[in-house]
C-alpha cells in the first residue's frame, strides 16, 4: 500500500453494503469494489491510510459508517445528496458509477458537505423525530376513526379518544359489528399512543428546564417544551448560521426565487433544509397568535394586507425563526415577555416533569430567565 499520497474514495452507501472507488490524483480509478456493512470496520482497517480522503452522501446510516471510518481516514465528508445530484447524475445509474462520480467530485473540491453533529445533538433529534411520529399517528388513527363513522352516516364532534367515544359508538345501530370491532381497535391503539406521547412529554419537559438554551426559548410566545427542544436539535451549534436569514433558508422556509428577464420573482417557499424545524416552527407560529403581543399583531398586520391564514402562519413561522437566532446568539429572553405569563408557562412545564411546583418557584425561574435573579429550581 502506498502511504505517501491522496486518495480519493467514494463510496455509495446502501443497509447492508457500500460500493467504493478509489481514485488517484490523477483521477485514475486504483481499486473498486463491494463492501458489505458487517465487513466495514475490518475492511477500512486493512485499506486506509491518513492520506485518505472519503466522501459519502448523506443517509440515514452515513453518521455511522462516518464514525467507523473516522479512526483510519484523514478526511471524511458527508456530502448533501440533493446539492450534489447535478454533479453525480448519470445516464447510466449504478452504483459504481455514483461511488466514482462521489469520488470525482472530492478530487475537484466541488462536494457540499453537511454539517456533523456530535452525538449529544443526534440523539435529541432521535428523539425529537420520535416524538413527531407519534403525533403524526395520532393524527392518522383519528382521522381513520372519524372515516369509519362517516361511512355510515355518523358524525361525531368530540373527542373521538375519549371513553365518551367508545360508549357513543356502541350505542350506534347503524353500525355493524365490525365496524365497531375496528373503531375499539383503533381506539385501544389510540390511547396507548397518548400514554407514550405523555412520556415523552415528560421527558422533554425536564430536559427543557435543566438547558439554559431551552429555558430561553421558552420565553418566546408558542414555545413550550418539546418546542424548544425540538428547535434546539434541529438547529444544532447556532453559531453556524452567519445571520438569521441562514438559519432561515436552512428551515426551507424562506421563498423561493425566479426571475429570468423581466418576468418572474418570488414563489412558494423552498421546503428545502431541515423538515423537523420547519414543521416545529409551524407548530409554534399557530401557537403563538393565540397570545397578545408582538406576534399576534404582526400576524394580523398580514392578514389585513389580504395574506391567506396559511401564507400568514409562514411568514410568522419563520420570523420567529430569525428572532431566535439573535436569542440564541445574544442569550437573551424574548424582549416582549410578559413575566406572569412566563411563569405560567414554566408552571405548566414543572408540573409535567417533576410533579406539583412548588410556591413561587415558577415565578423564581421566570426571574432567573429575565436576568432578575439567580435560582436553582431546575436541581430540585
Amino acid at each position: 500500500m502506498q502511504n505517501n499520497i491522496n486518495r480519493f474514495i467514494g463510496l455509495d452507501v446502501h443497509k447492508e453494503s457500500a460500493t467504493f472507488v478509489i481514485l488517484t490524483q490523477d483521477k485514475k480509478i486504483m481499486e473498486q469494489g463491494r463492501i458489505e456493512m458487517k465487513e466495514l470496520g475490518g475492511w477500512a482497517k486493512a485499506k486506509l491510510n491518513q492520506q485518505d480522503r472519503i466522501v459519502l452522501e448523506a443517509t440515514g446510516n452515513c453518521f455511522m459508517v462516518r464514525d467507523v471510518l473516522k479512526p483510519y481516514a484523514g478526511e471524511i465528508t458527508v456530502a448533501n445528496a440533493l446539492a450534489m445530484h447535478d454533479r453525480t447524475r448519470a445516464r447510466k445509474k449504478t452504483d459504481k458509477n455514483d461511488a466514482y462520480y462521489l469520488a470525482e467530485a472530492l478530487a475537484c473540491d466541488y462536494v457540499a458537505e453537511v454539517w456533523i453533529p456530535p452525538m449529544e445533538v443526534r440523539e435529541k433529534r432521535s428523539l425529537a423525530t420520535h416524538r413527531r411520529s407519534i403525533s403524526k399517528q395520532l393524527v392518522g388513527l383519528q382521522n381513520q376513526m372519524r372515516a369509519i363513522l362517516y361511512q355510515h352516516g355518523i358524525k361525531y364532534g368530540r373527542s373521538i379518544l375519549s371513553d365518551d367515544a367508545v360508549k357513543f359508538v356502541k350505542e350506534q345501530t347503524k353500525l355493524s359489528e365490525n365496524a365497531k370491532g375496528m373503531f375499539l381497535s383503533k381506539w385501544r391503539i389510540g390511547k396507548a399512543l397518548v400514554e407514550e406521547a405523555k412520556e415523552l412529554d415528560r421527558i422533554l419537559a425536564e430536559e427543557a428546564l435543566k438547558d439554559e438554551d431551552s429555558r430561553i426559548l421558552m420565553s418566546m410566545p408558542g414555545v413550550r417544551a418539546q418546542a424548544a427542544n425540538i428547535i434546539l436539535s434541529a438547529i444544532g451549534d447556532i453559531g453556524r448560521f452567519e445571520s438569521d436569514r441562514k438559519l432561515a433558508s436552512y428551515s426551507g422556509l424562506v421563498p423561493s426565487v425566479c426571475i429570468s428577464g423581466d418576468s418572474g420573482g418570488c414563489r412558494n417557499i423552498t421546503k428545502q433544509g431541515r423538515s423537523l424545524l420547519r414543521w416545529i416552527m409551524t407548530e409554534a407560529a399557530q401557537a403563538a397568535v393565540k397570545a397578545r403581543g408582538p406576534l399576534q399583531e404582526f400576524y394580523k398586520h398580514l392578514l389585513g394586507k389580504g395574506k391567506k391564514p396559511q401564507v400568514a402562519i409562514v411568514a410568522l413561522a419563520r420570523k420567529m425563526l430569525m428572532i431566535i437566532w439573535h436569542m440564541l446568539r445574544e442569550r437573551k429572553p424574548f424582549n416582549a415577555v410578559s413575566r406572569e405569563a412566563l411563569a405560567f408557562k414554566l408552571r405548566t412545564v414543572y408540573n409535567r416533569a417533576f410533579g406539583p411546583c412548588p410556591n413561587r418557584a415558577a415565578t423564581t425561574l421566570a426571574d432567573e430567565i429575565l436576568g432578575l435573579v439567580k435560582s436553582d429550581i431546575v436541581e430540585a
